[in-house]
């Protein structure tokens, strides 16, 4: 059990998104210089943290080296102004063991570690995964619950287990299931930062049901706007909050659609598309992501337009 929960996981955790070339090779300067983008629209240490080599910025299509590359790169621009949570997945304990080291050393402050995925795993399986990742390398642990991902939709008594032998210290909660994850910020909220993975979507209900924080696609792409939201939700102002979040309609209609016909590497694309019309150039999706269709970007236009940021 933690003695306090950990003040920095309950800022709000911005997507940093994973630029490429038109040959889709990481593109670590691009990276610097959004950056740098996402900082001038407020992102600071007082209200956020930055997410390096996530499940959006297309983590799971990279090499190991190419991941430790772009760290090092976020790592070199942001220059400790704000802390940094970067993604370790991967299917071979070892190789996440690798990336944690590499993170710890290179000095970043928390590893973000989804469970064993291709196989889903039993929970013995989970405990096993994660102790052993805390025997073996001295970093704390966000766990990430990405059902679609794992294939394994951790439990809120299993999250109680893990507590017991791992060193976890917050949970991103992706579930589709608002109720479970409430249920996680009701029964463990005092001993881990519960994080909404689906964002801002879900404001400000998670803040009324106890959710510590949420992560930010939209940060990628309208910093100014989803640090606005933070600070509302912070100041306890639900009401302007919800407004805020209302705006931002359109855009999560099109992520629905766009979601239901290519899954999330549809998202990826759109959110790409996004970032290049506020002006920091992405870059395409990597395969098998595909391009927005002529519609789609019809559509991501309209949105844009609609939207104040």
């Amino acid at each position: 059990m933690k003695k306090y929960l950990r003040e920095d996981l309950q800022k709000m955790l911005a997507i940093c998104l994973t630029p490429m070339t038109k040959e889709q090779v990481p593109d670590a300067a691009a990276l610097k210089r959004h950056l740098r983008f996402m900082m001038a629209g407020g992102l600071t240490a007082d209200n956020s943290m930055m997410i390096i080599n996530g499940s959006t910025a297309e983590a799971h299509a990279l090499g190991i080296e190419e991941r430790k590359k772009l760290l090092e790169a976020a790592l070199e621009e942001i220059n400790g102004e704000m802390g940094i949570v970067v993604g370790c997945q991967h299917a071979d304990i070892n190789v996440v063991i690798d990336l944690m080291k590499h993170a710890k050393s290179a000095g970043a402050a928390y590893a973000m570690v989804l469970p064993p995925y291709y196989y889903r795993t039993s929970e013995s399986g989970l405990l096993d995964f994660y102790s052993r990742l805390s025997d073996r390398c001295d970093m704390e642990i966000v766990l990430y619950n990405n059902v679609s991902a794992s294939g394994h939709d951790i439990s809120v008594s299993m999250y109680e287990k893990l507590l017991a032998c791992a060193n976890i210290v917050g949970v991103k909660e992706c579930t589709n299931d608002f109720s479970k994850m409430a249920e996680a910020a009701a029964e463990l909220g005092d001993k881990l930062v519960i994080i909404s993975g689906h964002g801002i979507i879900y404001e400000p209900y998670s803040a009324i049901a106890g959710v510590h924080t949420f992560n930010s696609s939209e940060a990628c792409f309208a910093p100014v706007y989803a640090r606005k939201v933070w600070e509302l939700r912070r100041e306890g102002r639900y009401e302007e909050e919800k407004r805020m979040r209302d705006e931002l309609r359109p855009y999560f209609r099109l992520v629905s659609e766009i979601s239901a016909a290519e899954g999330a590497n549809g998202v990826i694309s759109l959110i790409k598309y996004l970032t290049d019309l506020a002006g920091s150039c992405m870059g395409p999706a990597k395969t098998p992501a595909v391009p927005l269709t002529e519609m789609q970007k019809m559509q991501a236009n309209e949105v844009f337009r609609q939207i104040q940021w």
